[in-house]
């Protein structure tokens, strides 16, 4: 089955947001000491995410980063006692049964960081899209339904083909006819990657390196390196980095300095300081990936996660990576709760909790040469539909046998049933004659004792779970249903039984999230609002009518371009926060000269508590080189439209003289 969806419809988002912008008066009386407002007010968004139409993944991440650091101040008191999922999806999963019976698929509808989109092949449009899919082969297991180590625990197993994440073209594509000149650029797993050929029916060479458009003497930083345009010619440029210098001839690659350089387009003019090239530059470059083979950076002897390319061929094709390993035992390390299985760069996890809840006792055991039922609960069982008592008697004449209640006088018989009485739990106890039979509501699922009823007391001489013999396990083991049945084999030894019933059926709770997604589980007194989808530069109708949270800079997005200006004035490692008029609302602009200098400065803003001293005033610089983010630094920043050049200041300067006179 598939499971609900939010439909997303970015007209009645900006419809929504015009409403909200309405309310606000003086929106230019914020600055960035006041962040996250009027982002966020009154416990809901107020704003709509712009990206770039050519935007890159850390300019997509550095979003969700934003969204994510807002999610505390996006709450209103509530009531829920639920897992909420912002940007991820929560399902309660019946213990020992596989995940995909409640979630079988996720598109971009459910989980933040997947794409439902277009690119460009020749000039045309293709729709593509991706999905997680979940295989039957993903399941919250139990000691009784999987392994007895794992004794009162649940856990989340996984096996090949698991958890599978697909790119899929919407439109008929044919990757063998790709090349260097001719590549498809796809965003898989928020990498971009350029398909450049096809090898054979099951192998593809991509190109990971980073696309940058570089004009002469301009400067990128490409994995920690500074790469320099120096020299463009019309088939060929030259290229430093750090202080290595190489020529690279169109559709070509040239390795210089330890990093692989591209050369895709040339723009070359008479005029030299006019040419400017396209190229991708990074320490990987061509890789070629086969079907069945490891994905990117996973051991190639043991890969977790492996290529799937087996629809690469088709008309419509899709390229996918699935799960590899299996992991069924605490020795092959089976995740349980709180612990997560992970996709590659840990774009998606999938996370096992489990509900919580108030357990009751019984305890079978002899009570003068009688065998009696206790709970530690008053009422712990209910009879006849109406009566209730904390202990049942197992009688017997040696030749029948019968239940019987304590009403507090004396023993009486029990006529239509005996359930145990667990707020709204659905366990009844069952009297057969030569078996006691605690009889769930699941399928599979029943706990059976049987006894010689010709002793006294009765004597219990196995303990059975469904038709599997359980009389000599020494674990703690638990049944679907999430009943504790402690230490078996002792317990029939001392011709006893201990177990305990939960108040409700116990779940596992499977967590599915990506890119910015925020979990948070149990009881909680606060109701999180759902972010508002992110939107293209493109897409954005009516700038004026919301309050706009910008990511890229004026190359990338045409939103940045609007309120910033095209020219850039910033060097590699540097961004800039920027709080700009819109009307009767605000614009944010989050702008790095890269687009991992972009992501740092997302940073910034999802710790924005953290430099709540350093955001002041209406523009900030955030500089740092660490791809680790760890050497940020945030300083004052004068806006780039408040920023002029000393000929400039001179000839203002002019004027004013010449008014004067």
């Amino acid at each position: 089955m598939r499971i609900k969806k939010f439909v997303r419809k970015v007209g009645s988002v900006l419809a929504g947001t015009v409403m909200l912008g309405a309310t606000i008066t003086g929106a230019m009386a914020y600055d960035l000491s006041d962040y996250p407002a009027p982002f966020v007010s009154g416990g809901g968004y107020n704003m709509l995410p712009v990206y770039g139409d050519t935007s890159m993944g850390d300019d997509i991440a550095g979003a969700w980063d934003i969204l994510g650091g807002m999610v505390s101040e996006a709450v209103t008191p509530g009531t829920t006692t639920k897992t909420k999922i912002i940007g991820g999806v929560s399902e309660e999963i019946t213990l020992g049964t596989p995940v995909n019976e409640e979630i079988d698929e996720l598109d971009d509808r459910d989980i933040s960081g997947l794409q439902d989109t277009f690119i460009y092949v020749d000039n045309n449009e293709i729709d593509v899209h991706d999905e997680i899919i979940i295989g039957d082969k993903l399941s919250v297991e139990t000691s009784l339904t999987s392994d007895l180590d794992y004794e009162e625990n649940i856990v989340l197993e996984i096996g090949r083909d698991g958890l599978v994440y697909n790119y899929e073209f919407d439109d008929e594509v044919w990757i063998n006819e790709t090349s260097i000149s001719d590549p498809i650029d796809i965003m898989f797993l928020g990498e971009k990657l350029k398909i450049i050929g096809q090898q054979s029916s099951n192998s593809l060479i991509v190109n990971r390196a980073t696309d940058y458009w570089v004009e002469i003497g301009e400067k990128v930083t490409a994995d920690g390196k500074i790469v320099e345009l120096i020299n463009v010619g019309q088939t060929a440029i030259v290229v430093k980095i750090e202080g290595v210098i190489g020529t690279v001839y169109q559709y070509q690659t040239k390795t210089i300095n330890g990093m692989k350089v591209t050369l895709n387009e040339v723009f070359y003019r008479t005029q030299l300081e006019e040419s400017s090239a396209s190229i991708s530059v990074g320490k990987d470059s061509y890789v070629k990936i086969k079907d069945k083979e490891a994905y990117f950076g996973q051991d190639e002897d043991e890969p977790e996660w492996t290529w799937d390319l087996s629809g690469i061929n088709n008309p419509k094709p899709n390229i996918a990576i699935a799960y590899d390993l299996v992991r069924n035992s605490y020795d092959d390390n089976v995740v349980g709760v709180n612990e997560c299985y992970t996709f590659p760069r840990e774009y998606f996890s999938v996370c096992l909790d489990e509900t919580n809840g108030n357990y009751v006792n019984y305890e079978l055991g002899e009570e003068s040469d009688e065998l009696v039922f206790e709970s530690d609960d008053d009422e712990g069982f209910k009879i006849d539909g109406n009566k209730y008592s904390d202990k049942i008697l197992i009688g017997s004449d040696g030749i029948v046998s019968w239940l019987s209640y304590d009403d507090g006088d004396e023993w009486v018989n029990v006529t239509e049933g005996v359930m145990f009485n667990n707020d709204e739990a659905d366990i009844e106890l069952l009297n057969s004659g030569t078996q006691i039979t605690i009889y769930s509501p699941l399928k599979n699922d029943n706990i059976t004792l049987g006894y010689d009823l010709t002793s006294s007391p009765i004597k219990l001489n196995n303990l059975n779970w469904t038709t599997r013999d359980i009389g000599d396990d020494d674990e703690t083991l638990l049944t679907k249903y999430g009943i504790w049945i402690n230490n078996p084999e002792n317990n029939l030894e001392d011709n006893s039984l201990d177990i305990d019933i939960p108040e409700n059926q116990h779940f596992g709770i499977v967590s599915i999230s990506g890119a910015g997604t925020v979990i948070s589980g149990g009881e909680t007194s606060f109701v999180s609002d759902m972010p508002p989808p992110m939107v293209k530069a493109s897409e954005v109708s009516n700038p004026e009518a919301s309050n706009l949270l910008i990511i890229g800079g004026p190359v990338v997005n045409s939103m940045a371009a609007r309120f910033i200006g095209s020219d850039w004035a910033y060097k590699p490692g540097e961004a800039i926060i920027e709080l700009k008029e819109n009307g009767v609302n605000v614009a944010l602009v989050v702008a790095g000269t890269d687009a991992v200098d972009t992501r740092r400065a997302a940073r910034v803003l999802r710790d924005y508590k953290t430099y709540a001293y350093d955001l002041t005033g209406m523009a900030v610089k955030v500089t740092g080189t660490s791809p680790a983010f760890t050497d940020t630094v945030v300083e004052a920043a004068t806006t780039i439209q408040e920023e002029t050049t000393d000929e400039e200041e001179e000839a203002t300067d002019e004027e004013n003289e010449e008014e004067e006179v």
